[in-house]
């Protein structure tokens, strides 16, 4: 056996280790390897043939007819191999199309529904921030209640959600709301004169001019700010674990009611 014959590699070894699907490697083998060894038959034959001499017509002869098997060999391969190829290439674009036309089906709705989704986790988080921020809201109240006469500072405070300009999630806050309505009415009938805003939260906890500072708000965030985390933890793993289990029964095969 030559040294080119000893280093061919079967067609069949090639697709077995292209790990193609059943049906596609059956045919490959199917189309290519008998061709392969009809042109190893003729390349054994084409071995022992040696022309050195012009005059020796006989093998001349039998090397053209040699060669002529070779090249029908390898154009039928060649054929075959284009049919494929095109035929593989035709497959690639209409797999190509069908997935495009399910992208154009589904994109516009997954991004909607993607939109539904944020919303959706906007409102939890904002459900378990104004839990968390209820204790800081009544400590402050408390305070509130003691250095305000009127106590419509009291009535003032408030959780309320609060966006930036230019941002699209809110956040909760805890405060006194100027022009809350409550409190601006118990504010005018206290006093018996109209005013736009409890404004004077501030002043009252922090003093103002010769007015000494009365801390109400100062103390109710110090109380609060140690037990935020904590309490954010808490809320959101419950939360998180009400979804979970709402989610896990809705998908139960025992929850589905019969047709």
């Amino acid at each position: 056996m030559s040294a080119a014959s000893a280093s061919l590699v079967h067609p069949r070894s090639i697709v077995e280790e292209a790990q193609l699907n059943p049906a596609l490697s059956s045919l490959l083998v199917e189309t290519f390897v008998p061709l392969f060894g009809e042109g190893v038959t003729i390349a054994k034959e084409a071995e022992g043939l040696s022309v050195t001499d012009a005059t020796q017509v006989s093998e001349m002869k039998q090397a053209r007819a040699l060669r002529l098997k070779l090249r029908a060999v390898r154009v039928e391969a060649e054929k075959r191999r284009k049919t494929m190829k095109e035929e593989s290439l035709r497959s690639g674009k209409a797999i190509d199309n069908v997935y495009g036309a399910i992208r154009l089906a589904t994109e516009p709705v997954e991004a909607r529904l993607q939109e539904m989704d944020a919303l959706a986790g906007q409102k939890l988080l904002r459900r378990v921030l104004r839990k968390v921020a209820k204790p800081l809201q009544e400590r402050a109240k408390a305070g509130a209640m003691s250095v305000s006469k009127s106590r419509a500072l009291f009535h003032s405070i408030t959780t309320y959600a609060k966006r930036e300009k230019g941002k699209q999630v809110a956040v909760i806050a805890v405060g006194s709301k100027a022009k809350q309505r409550q409190a601006l009415a118990v504010h005018n009938v206290f006093y018996d004169r109209r005013r736009k805003g409890i404004f004077y939260g501030w002043m009252l906890d922090q003093g103002h001019g010769n007015a000494a500072a009365r801390p109400w708000w100062t103390p109710a965030v110090t109380a609060s700010e140690g037990q935020a985390v904590q309490a954010f933890t808490s809320e959101l793993t419950k939360a998180l674990d009400r979804i979970a289990k709402r989610k896990a029964k809705t998908a139960s095969p025992d929850t589905v009611v019969p047709a």
